[in-house]
């Protein structure tokens, strides 16, 4: 993890569909509190990074599986597209 202008970021690899590919996750610090329940610190940030799902060999719509019965494949066919 390493101080940016912004924030932070970690550089780390991602794993999709048995390929990997280097990934850079950016992010600021949001603060630091007190756990109630235990006195514990926890610490807050948000994080964000860009994934385009063609670099792992994934493109297209994932396939629907098939209905498991005939009073579920009624139900999927009410299923309308916009």
């Amino acid at each position: 993890m390493h101080r940016t202008v912004d924030g932070w970021a970690t550089d780390g690899d991602l794993t999709v569909a048995g390929v990997t590919r280097p990934l850079t996750l950016t992010g600021q610090f949001l603060g630091q509190d007190v756990y109630p329940f235990t006195g514990g610190r926890r610490l807050g940030f948000t994080g964000r990074a860009t994934v385009d799902r063609r670099d792992f060999g994934v493109s297209g719509l994932p396939r629907s599986p098939e209905p498991a019965s005939s009073s579920a494949r009624a139900s999927t066919s009410n299923w309308t597209s916009a």
